[in-house]
C-alpha cells in the first residue's frame, strides 16, 4: 500500500484541528497531527484486540461444533450398524420361515407387516441422514468461504458480548427415543 500525497495546506485532516499534520494514519487514511495519531493508534489497538478476541471465541465455537458433529457421526454409525444387524436378523428369520414346510399364512402376514414398517422407518431415516449430510456440507462450504473471505475483506468490529450456544448432550437412547416418537406420529 502506498501513502498518498499529503494535502497542500499541511493541516491535520481531523475536523476542527488546526495543528500541522505529522504523519499519515493508515487505519483511518488521513494525515494527522501527533496527538490524533496517538489517539488513532490507541483505538486501533483496542479494535485489534476485539477482533482477536472474536476470532478466539469463533475458534472455540467451531471446535465445539466439530466435536458435536464427530460425536453425532459416531452415534449414527453405531445406529446404522445396529440397523444392519437387525435387517440381517430379519433376513435370516424370513429365510428360516420360507424354508419351513409348515408356513402359516399368519406368519407371512406378520412378516410382511414387520418388513413394511421397517422399510418405512428406513426411508424416513435415510431422508433424515441426507439432511444431516447436507447440513455438514453446507457448514464446510461456509467455513471455506469464510476463511477465503477473511483474507480479502476486513471484518466489522463487534462490540457486543458473544453468547455461547448451549451444548445439547443427548444420549443415543434419547436420540433414538425422540426419533422413534417422530416416526410413530408421522
Amino acid at each position: 500500500m502506498t501513502t498518498p500525497d499529503p494535502p497542500d495546506d499541511d493541516q491535520c485532516q481531523v475536523t476542527s484541528c488546526h495543528q500541522t499534520h505529522f504523519t499519515y494514519c493508515p487505519h483511518c487514511r488521513l494525515f494527522v497531527c501527533i496527538q490524533h495519531f496517538n489517539e488513532h493508534y490507541a483505538n486501533y489497538k483496542q479494535e485489534y484486540q476485539l477482533l482477536v478476541n472474536d476470532g478466539k471465541q469463533q475458534q472455540i465455537l467451531n471446535k465445539q461444533f466439530l466435536d458435536d458433529i464427530i460425536q453425532e457421526q459416531k452415534d449414527l454409525s453405531n445406529f446404522f450398524q445396529e440397523e444392519i444387524n437387525y435387517y440381517h436378523r430379519m433376513d435370516q428369520y424370513f429365510h428360516d420361515k420360507a424354508n419351513q414346510t409348515n408356513v402359516r399364512p399368519q406368519d407371512c402376514s406378520d412378516l410382511r407387516l414387520q418388513i413394511l414398517q421397517s422399510s418405512q422407518k428406513r426411508v424416513k431415516f435415510k431422508k433424515f441422514l441426507q439432511q444431516i449430510q447436507q447440513l455438514i456440507k453446507n457448514y464446510q462450504f461456509q467455513q471455506m468461504n469464510t476463511q477465503s473471505d477473511g483474507l480479502k475483506t476486513s471484518l466489522p468490529i463487534k462490540t457486543e458480548e458473544i453468547i455461547t450456544r448451549p451444548r445439547c448432550n443427548l444420549s443415543m437412547s434419547s436420540f433414538l427415543e425422540i426419533h422413534s416418537i417422530y416416526f410413530y406420529f408421522s
